[in-house]
């Protein structure tokens, strides 16, 4: 951080510097998220007899770490404008909802974030992008029809 408040912002404005420099570390924080969620979700996938008990926990172990920095940093979110940093927690977080709500719970041990989140999840644009599951939804229509045409 100290390079890059030294060099790519040294002339902005001490608000844009605060903001650059949030997007830097919620992107940074994304991207071992992110990481740490494919390699859980890959190995999940595979065969049961095939997981590696090993990689899981380790994957495991650095969710609460990511988990405990965003946690820090939602009561300044709570307060601050809406931004790219945001909305790039929005979006992991969202994700893990959609994906992997029985293996990642995370909000009764990060309550800020908790708190934070479901703030954020009550604006328009967070409604309108919510990620949806075609396939649940047309099975469960069409799930409805047959039980209506057997009444």
């Amino acid at each position: 951080l100290d390079l890059l408040k030294g060099r790519v912002i040294k002339d902005m404005d001490e608000k844009k510097q605060v903001l650059v420099i949030r997007i830097f570390i919620a992107v940074f924080l994304l991207i071992n998220k992110s990481a740490a969620l494919m390699s859980l979700l890959s190995e999940k996938s595979r065969n049961q007899p095939d997981q590696s008990e090993r990689r899981l926990a380790a994957l495991k172990e650095k969710l609460p770490l990511i988990f405990a920095a965003l946690e820090a940093e939602a009561p300044g979110m709570m307060h601050a404008p809406f931004d790219m940093a945001q909305i790039a927690i929005a979006s992991a977080l969202s994700y893990i909802d959609f994906r992997l709500p029985a293996d990642v719970v995370w909000r009764d041990a990060y309550p800020s974030l908790a708190n934070w989140f479901a703030a954020l999840s009550q604006r328009p644009s967070v409604v309108a992008t919510a990620y949806f599951d075609e396939l649940a939804a047309a099975a469960a229509s069409s799930g409805k029809q047959e039980k209506a045409g057997k009444a």
